[in-house]
């Protein structure tokens, strides 16, 4: 009899840590999901597509678009230089979403311009 309290009390531990972690991932995915873009300019992809290198380098995500070009002149991008400035110019939703991280994701935040016709 005690060792089935003892696993309930474990059960009802897991779960409510579980719960918790999802109530942090709901708050985080409010953040990056927030509707920013009101107030913003709205680009066409063919705007976008101007901005194709180094030294000017937008891309868009998720209906949305950013200059990233301080990140692609710093050379740090932890995927590798060629992986950042190939999406330069481009609309990179599913290749974004597909090998980034939650925090990678927040922190593109940062690059936000405008949002895509």
């Amino acid at each position: 009899m005690k060792n089935i309290g003892i696993i309930g009390a474990f059960a009802i531990l897991i779960a409510l840590g579980a719960a918790i972690g999802l109530g942090a991932l709901s708050q985080q995915d409010t953040f990056e999901t927030r509707d920013v873009s009101q107030d913003l300019p709205r680009y066409p992809l063919s705007e976008v597509q101007l901005h194709d290198n180094e030294n000017d380098c937008w891309m868009a995500v998720d209906g949305k678009v950013y200059d990233v070009t301080a990140e692609a002149q710093a050379g740090d991008h932890p995927g590798g230089q060629q992986s950042l400035l190939s999406g330069c110019g481009t609309e990179v939703t599913e290749a974004f979403n597909s090998i980034h991280s939650n925090r990678a994701k927040a922190e593109l935040q940062d690059f936000l311009i405008g949002t895509l016709e």
